[in-house]
């Protein structure tokens, strides 16, 4: 069986690769970095087999898939048009990390404030 052959008479692969490609342009990435983003993240991929999965002439494997959606912080079925649009998982992630940091440093700044302050009679 030949997994890089696109399946007859599927669509998901057709979805998928118009999805990649909107996706790709939109956040302004060229098929050579999305590859790179991808290998970094731990699945290896090449430029060539982006243009090939856009261009119709590769099938796209659920493992490639994967990585690729979440390379954009999103999966599979929201690509495919099976789930709604997911908030950027990475990027709220990010915000709660800054929030925590400023919470701590706030936390520590009420604390060394009330360790010089007397206490209220």
């Amino acid at each position: 069986m030949n997994l890089n052959a696109k399946p007859e008479g599927n669509d998901t692969n057709e979805i998928f690769a118009a999805w990649l490609r909107a996706e790709r342009e939109r956040v302004g990435l060229s098929q050579g970095a999305l590859a790179a983003t991808v290998s970094r993240e731990g699945r290896a991929v090449y430029q060539q087999t982006i243009a090939k999965i856009e261009g119709g002439e590769r099938g796209i494997e659920l493992d490639l898939a994967v990585a690729i959606t979440a390379a954009f912080g999103t999966t599979p079925d929201v690509a495919l048009g099976l789930a709604a649009e997911q908030p950027d998982v990475r990027a709220l992630r990010g915000v709660l990390t800054r929030r925590e940091t400023c919470l701590r440093s706030l936390a520590a700044l009420v604390s060394a404030e009330l360790e010089h302050t007397a206490p209220c009679p």
